[in-house]
């Protein structure tokens, strides 16, 4: 998918999966220089049942993609959302809050062995209102496996509201996988939650905010460099929750690093 713009805004009431102005659901799919100019709104029933679990990713860009074969190169590149994303809960219906979701300024979801994201930017505000579990929230990705994310910037305000379990925000990416490196990627979009009830951790980091390494770890792939968080973090909870916020990690080292923190606690 190369230079492809999407004028016309998304409004979905039933969003199983992918959901974006330009690609809901993709695999070995390379997209450039691309642009998302209106809103994504996707407000439905967040509750899941025995039978019936939805599991939505919304992106201005892509909902979800990811590639089916580890030696191909398939690339995500200078891509930009303009518009704010927003993903909320339509129901008041009885239920439980089982499901996760992935949610991104330019993509949701970026699956398997993409092998570079490069030079994407979000300008619109990232929102998700209402509970759900372990929700991935970044102003440019909300998750992915892609082992290199360079000179990605973010300006829009990233906003959780609701419970959940473990919740993630990300200046840049919400929650990362594998052996990552980021380099010359840039967040001054406020991060802000809001959560009703006890969760058991509230992670957030102005580039990223959680990085799972795999067992065999490639040390000299996995860094941070020449990044730079300006975007306050605020946690606000109604409960007690162990909190890990406004971290960037210094390169080589992975070493933390204070960053803009408020925080108040009710109750």
């Amino acid at each position: 998918v190369v230079n492809c713009p999407n004028y016309e805004k998304v409004a979905n009431t039933d969003a199983e999966f992918g959901v974006a102005g330009l690609v809901g659901y993709g695999s070995n799919l390379s997209v450039s220089d691309c642009v998302n100019e209106v809103s994504i709104e996707v407000k439905q029933s967040l509750k899941s049942t025995a039978t019936y679990n939805v599991y939505p990713c919304v992106g201005g860009i892509v909902g979800y993609s990811y590639t089916k074969s580890p030696s191909a190169e398939i690339y995500f590149l200078n891509n930009e959302n303009k518009a704010d994303i927003l993903l909320a809960e339509s129901s008041d219906e009885e239920g439980d809050v089982t499901m996760t979701t992935r949610l991104g300024g330019c993509v949701g979801n970026l699956g398997s062995n993409y092998t570079l994201v490069k030079d994407c930017v979000n300008r619109g505000a990232v929102t998700q209102d209402k509970p759900v579990r372990n929700p991935y929230v970044g102003g440019v990705l909300g998750h992915t496996t892609s082992p290199a994310i360079e000179n990605c910037k973010n300006y829009g305000p990233i906003t959780f509201k609701g419970s959940t379990n473990n919740l993630y925000l990300g200046g840049v990416v919400g929650h990362g996988d594998t052996d990552q490196h980021f380099d010359a990627c840039e967040n001054y979009g406020a991060i802000t939650t809001t959560a009703e009830s006890s969760v058991s951790a509230i992670i957030c980091g102005g580039i990223v905010a959680n990085n799972t390494a795999s067992e065999n770890v490639n040390v000299d792939n996995r860094y941070v460099k020449n990044c730079l968080n300006k975007g306050a973090i605020t946690i606000s909870h109604t409960q007690a929750a162990n909190e890990d916020a406004g971290k960037l990690f210094a390169a080589d080292t992975f070493e933390p690093m204070a960053g803009a923190l408020k925080q108040k606690t009710a109750g």
